[in-house]
């Protein structure tokens, strides 16, 4: 541990916690104290990498990763172990359970309890509380200081809290008793702001396999064999010609057909890659969408288009974009987007091909299909290569895709786009509801060491017309009873 004395500096923290003495106002019964008072300031360190026999042994040893995942609770395993040797022949460690520990560098804030002894890197610094202070009262503080603790470091590329400032860490502390009512109402109130969490996390995957379903009804007929039931409609003719793979397809109903994507395109044009080599971005050239550009949710970020000289450009007429055109990466991630008004005459990569639908397909519910669960695992199940998986453009031009008649199709956009509004919607609300329920922990903790949380101590011994001991007795108390321990500790040495 750093040699270094206290900081003389005062910086005063939110609403419990300072370094150095802050003239910041105490509740009744609360008293600030040099937090070094009443725990015992520790750090960690890493054995040294270059010595195997120091590591994956049966000490734990907490390093940021460990304090990220278990960030604000108690850490009961780590990713990795160190052994009896490593700690001997390094700086670190074997602290008790209980232990407090916050990291102090690069990524400043986390804090978690040891759940039993282990050792932690240099990047924490560690307090083993005595019996004037609940570890997890602790914790809570350090929890609620979270936005204060940047201030208290120093460094513009990556913060860190150096011991000069940890050393001056004052806190203003409760009475005992009110200390444990503190702790014991947070952890009620966080834990039902934790389910909440969980139970918000789980509804965008809901969300997602909800799209997916409505695509999987919509494009095998399911989601409008009602419409059909009250729709007379011709059937579509089957090209009987065609060599179409539907194994694993669902089947149709009979007024539709399957057709090859490169043969629903518009005469004149093929499902073609765009540009091999577009060249240095040119501000004022003609841009073009590459498989970036284009978000799982279909929306093409024209803001953040590259732009190719009109020379290369010319080069490659058979993949210029129009308003309207089906676009599919075809590269890793088989996203699909319709290319949006203000683009005609742009061009893609060659991640991207192009599908400019023909008039008997509408290009909104041709999107829509390919983006199906169907027509997805249908690509994927014709990935080559291992670390970039891809479809060929032979593999794009044979996918099959279920054609109804037109009006069909028609419906079919508008019960889809329905669907997916109101799952939009659901969305939004998610957001505020996720967005809510991340400030709650952030204001109840502000709450509890405002003193608004639960009743403080001496409000209670008011009320109940009782004494009770303050803070400063509390304090006073451990001094007395360190003084006591001193000669007999003293004695023990001078035997030895």
């Amino acid at each position: 541990m750093s040699g270094r004395a206290a900081t003389d500096e005062i910086i005063a923290g939110d609403y419990a916690m300072s370094v150095g003495r802050a003239d910041m106002p105490t509740l009744p019964g609360w008293q600030w104290v040099c937090l070094t008072d009443i725990a015992r300031l520790e750090t960690g360190h890493t054995p040294s990498r270059k010595h195997p026999e120091y590591w994956d042994g049966d000490i734990p040893w907490v390093g940021i990763r460990d304090a990220n995942v278990n960030h604000g609770g108690i850490i009961e395993d780590t990713f990795q172990h160190v052994t009896e040797l490593g700690l001997k022949n390094s700086a670190a460690r074997l602290l008790p359970a209980n232990t407090v520990c916050l990291s102090r560098t690069a990524s400043v804030g986390y804090v978690v309890i040891l759940g039993r002894p282990m050792a932690t890197s240099q990047d924490f610094v560690c307090w083993v509380c005595s019996d004037a202070i609940i570890p997890q009262f602790l914790m809570y503080l350090l929890l609620a200081e979270t936005d204060s603790l940047p201030r208290f470091g120093r460094g513009s590329t990556h913060t860190t809290i150096y011991f000069p400032e940890v050393k001056a860490f004052n806190i203003c502390l409760p009475p005992l008793a009110e200390q444990r009512r503190i702790v014991g109402k947070l952890e009620l109130l966080l834990g039902k702001v934790s389910s909440s969490q969980q139970r918000l996390s789980r509804v965008p995957g809901l969300l997602k396999r909800f799209r997916q379903s409505v695509l999987a009804a919509a494009c095998s007929g399911k989601l409008t064999a009602d419409w059909r039931e009250e729709n007379d409609e011709p059937v579509i003719d089957v090209d009987g010609d065609a060599i179409i793979d539907v194994e694993h397809l669902p089947s149709v109903p009979s007024t539709w057909t399957y057709r090859r994507a490169a043969d629903i395109v518009a005469k004149g044009t093929v499902i073609s890659y765009g540009m091999v080599l577009p060249g240095p971005n040119q501000p004022e050239g003609v841009p073009y969408i590459r498989g970036q550009d284009i978000d799982d949710s279909g929306n093409v970020h024209v803001d953040q288009l590259w732009k190719s000289t009109p020379q290369i450009a010319a080069k490659h007429r058979r993949s210029e974009l129009l308003e309207g055109d089906v676009l599919l990466c075809v590269i890793r991630h088989l996203r699909v987007a319709i290319v949006p008004k203000g683009l005609d005459g742009a061009n893609l990569t060659q991640g991207t091909v192009r599908l400019r639908p023909s008039s008997e397909i509408l290009g909104p519910y041709l999107a829509r299909y390919l983006a199906s669960p169907h027509a997805q695992e249908w690509m994927k199940a014709r990935y080559i290569g291992m670390a970039m998986p891809r479809i060929n453009v032979e593999h794009a031009r044979d996918v099959p895709v279920p054609l109804p008649p037109l009006s069909e199709q028609q419906e079919i956009v508008r019960r889809v786009e329905k669907l997916f509004v109101f799952a939009d919607q659901i969305e939004a609300r998610l957001r505020q509801a996720q967005a809510h329920v991340d400030r709650l922990t952030q204001s109840l903790l502000a709450k509890a060491f405002r003193g608004e949380l639960v009743p403080t101590e001496h409000a209670l011994a008011e009320r109940e017309h009782r004494n009770y001991e303050p803070a400063a007795a509390l304090l006073e108390r451990l001094r007395h009873s360190r003084a006591a321990d001193a000669p007999t500790q003293r004695s023990k040495k001078s035997k030895r």
